[in-house]
């Protein structure tokens, strides 16, 4: 039997679907997929033939839509039955276009951007869902076809010849410095990124996953599902709403389920480490988990520290962390931390950074500050650190914009022209067309490190001042701010150019605080770590920042509501000695 088994990318492999048909066809009865039906007990597993049948049978009453090389909008809960259709719609030739059910305003307010950009021909969803999305549709011409209505049968669908650079997916970006714009990924893009990840990972026959990341999000779907199912390495998952009502359940899984690769935003990590009382983690065993990538946004070290102490008794090691860096436009995976190696938190020069230099720290260094690693480039890929002001690439040492090439890098947003001339571009010195990220950062000893985005870095008084290492201060200053919930940004003034404001949310169990004192202690925290004082320090209401679907701050969503003084606030205070 083959398990836990890459089957070698060759010129005959054109699609994934060709991936996961040979494993339906050499390893039928292994189980592929275990949904936790209530992020606990209940469950529901398929095997590999199972998946294919299921998809085989969506893609047959798809046959007769007439959708080849048409979009398809996937509205689901987290679950099998969106695999399947995921599967399904490529196999009818289609292009699949995953997103969220548009439950809530924020989320129907994307969903009505999606529609607007893609104009698919058809939407997918079950029929508990299907009235929630027909209202939200309103007039819009659209016919919903829900799959769980679609029996299953012993007929198969064929699998057609694929041409590599045919378009497979449109995966939407999740929006953190710009409204939502649909990547286009080719049927090779997928297939190199899951090699790479693979490469990245290496061969371990014992691997087992686990992922309660929705299956809509990049690092989700492409990290989180198609990995496994091409690696041959079984899945367990759930929801993220399961994990967010009671994190202690994704540690259960890994511990029940003896998990040996699973990870999670930095959040993720910080809810556990913060949230989860002592009783809930008795009993845990997590020394069967060996690797616990961290990606998605920005990587906090001491967050992750503070994980590992907190789960250090229960088995977890350290060197199990695996900081990494991706981004949809590459598909997925760009960087990694070494097979086997321990997680790197170097410390460097804060001022140097400040000024665009990346400098280690020493022992007579005043103003450290600790930068994850986010290990090597993947295999397949370049990556230059370029002068965002003169489109040349940079000198070691110094931080500049991350260009990417190689076969994983998207052809481009789907509609969006303008977008795509800026976006993906040509180095001097280089052939090709590189992908300009928006991220900030610099490579050190061949690994990369990331230091913030374009778009949101705070210019004053003629200093780089990255917002996480603003709000992370902020984070640490008092114990009523609620994790990843802080928000730095800055506004323009005529006079005294930029200025400082920052948005905290205050945590729902918090207790003993006060508006005077937390704001107090908030200004002397960035006072003190990087030598300006805030315009404002605003405390809202847990929830009151806004985020993109995978939890990721948007921050420039959040200066224009406090500029509209649309930001709810708890207490409305100015800062001293603004």
């Amino acid at each position: 039997m083959m398990n836990n088994t890459v089957l070698p990318l060759t010129p005959t492999y054109h699609s994934f679907l060709q991936v996961l048909a040979a494993r339906a066809e050499l390893q039928p009865d292994t189980v592929a997929l275990t949904y936790l039906d209530d992020g606990e007990d209940a469950q529901t597993t398929w095997t590999y033939a199972e998946l294919w049948s299921r998809a085989s049978a969506i893609a047959l009453q798809l046959s007769a839509e007439q959708i080849r090389e048409e979009r398809v909008l996937l509205l689901y809960a987290p679950g099998l039955e969106y695999i399947a259709a995921f599967f399904g719609v490529m196999l009818a030739q289609a292009i699949a276009v995953p997103s969220y059910p548009p439950l809530g305003r924020r989320l129907s307010e994307r969903l009505q951007r999606i529609v607007a950009s893609c104009s698919p021909r058809l939407v997918l969803t079950t029929s508990e869902l299907k009235p929630v999305i027909a209202a939200q549709l309103g007039a819009a011409p659209l016919r919903i076809l829900c799959t769980d209505e679609v029996a299953s049968g012993a007929a198969q669908a064929p699998l057609p010849s694929f041409d590599r650079q045919a378009v497979a997916m449109i995966q939407y970006t999740s929006g953190s410095t710009d409204s939502p714009k649909g990547v286009v990924l080719t049927h090779e893009n997928i297939l190199a990124n899951c090699q790479a990840c693979y490469e990245w990972l290496g061969a371990d026959p014992e691997r087992k996953g686990c992922i309660w990341l929705p299956p809509y999000h990049d690092m989700g779907l492409l990290g989180g599902v198609l990995q496994p199912l091409y690696a041959g390495f079984p899945l367990v998952f759930m929801s993220p709403m399961h994990f967010v009502q009671r994190p202690s359940r994704w540690l259960r899984a890994i511990s029940k389920h003896r998990v040996t690769l699973s990870g999670a935003p930095t959040f993720g990590y910080q809810l556990c480490a913060r949230d989860i009382d002592d009783e809930a983690l008795e009993g845990l065993d997590l020394s069967c988990w060996r690797e616990a990538f961290c990606g998605a946004e920005p990587i906090r070290p001491e967050a992750l520290r503070s994980f590992a102490r907190r789960m250090a008794p229960h088995g977890f090691s350290e060197n199990a962390l695996n900081p990494c860096y991706g981004l949809a436009e590459a598909t997925l995976l760009v960087s990694g931390k070494r097979a086997g190696a321990a997680p790197n938190m170097a410390s460097w020069s804060r001022s140097a950074l400040e000024q665009g230099r990346a400098e280690s720290a020493t022992e007579s260094t005043s103003d450290p500050t600790v930068v994850a690693s986010c290990g090597v480039v993947a295999a397949g890929l370049t990556v230059k650190v370029v002068a965002r002001e003169t489109l040349s690439e940079c000198q070691p040492g110094q931080i500049g914009e991350l260009w990417i090439q190689g076969a994983t890098v998207s052809q481009g947003y789907w509609n969006q022209p303008d977008q795509n001339e800026r976006v993906f571009g040509r180095l001097a010195g280089f052939e090709g067309r590189f992908l300009r990220t928006g991220d900030l950062g610099f490579i050190h000893d061949s690994e990369v490190y990331i230091t913030g985005r374009c778009k949101d870095l705070i210019i004053i008084a003629g200093r780089n001042h990255y917002p996480e290492d603003i709000e992370r201060s902020i984070e640490s200053a008092h114990p009523a701010v609620q994790p990843s919930g802080v928000a730095a940004f800055s506004l323009a003034h005529a006079e005294d150019g930029e200025q400082l404001v920052v948005a905290v949310e205050i945590a729902a169990r918090a207790s003993a605080w006060t508006a005077p004192e937390l704001v107090t202690r908030a200004t002397a925290a960035i006072v003190a770590n990087h030598g300006i004082a805030p315009h404002d320090v605003v405390l809202c209401k847990r929830g009151a920042i806004p985020r993109t679907t995978s939890g990721k701050i948007r921050r420039s969503a959040c200066q224009s509501l406090y500029q509209n003084q649309a930001l709810a606030r708890v207490v409305s205070t100015q800062a001293q000695g603004s």
